[in-house]
């Protein structure tokens, strides 16, 4: 709530141009963008930040975020593939 509207203004451009990369990059049906805010939210290091959480036609409307560590050499090559 502390980030002044010139930066989210900023930013936002960012989340924009970040999402549609990943749609077409992927390619994805759709995403979501998130925003935590707050402990209630689950945010545990307070600062401004965006999720992009590319979606398919799964159906799925809740996102829940798993605790667990990920394939890291599946992880890596989607990183390598988004890379701009």
């Amino acid at each position: 709530m502390d980030t002044p509207d010139e930066t989210l203004a900023a930013v936002i451009a960012r989340v924009k141009k970040v999402a549609d990369h990943i749609q077409k990059t992927l390619p994805c049906d759709g995403f979501n963008v998130l925003q935590n805010n707050g402990a209630a939210a689950g945010q545990t290091v307070p600062h401004v930040h965006f999720h992009i959480v590319p979606r398919w036609g799964d159906g799925a409307g809740e996102i829940a975020f798993a605790n667990q560590k990920g394939d890291m050499d599946a992880l890596k090559a989607l990183a390598e593939k988004l890379a701009f």
